[in-house]
């Protein structure tokens, strides 16, 4: 039988970039689904609202790579600052341990 993981075993940075990738792969489905309402309503907005610009009626491949492309910058995003909070507490975890 495989022995378990230690926890010690793996470098922290390592655990910090593992957490970093499971974010932003995450929260990408969510991100591209508000990025595509966003980018709909604002064409159909832009459009004076007409019928003609039903949501997703009028997607090209250079419109769903905007959508990805903006979905991807906000999942980055995301993920950056649950880092920085997560190294942010790590830190008064640390403080508060050695005073």
């Amino acid at each position: 039988m495989p022995e378990e993981y230690d926890p010690s075993e793996f470098p922290l940075w390592t655990q910090d970039l593992r957490r970093f990738e499971i974010v932003t792969v995450g929260t990408f489905p969510i991100t591209y689904i508000f990025a595509s309402l966003i980018y709909d309503f604002s064409i159909l907005a832009a459009n004076n609202f007409n019928n003609q610009y039903s949501f997703g009626s009028q997607r090209d491949a250079r419109d769903i790579g905007i959508i990805a492309g903006s979905a991807a910058a906000v999942s980055f995003i995301l993920a950056t600052v649950d880092l920085f909070i997560n190294l942010n507490r790590r830190q008064q975890e640390n403080a508060a341990g050695n005073g």
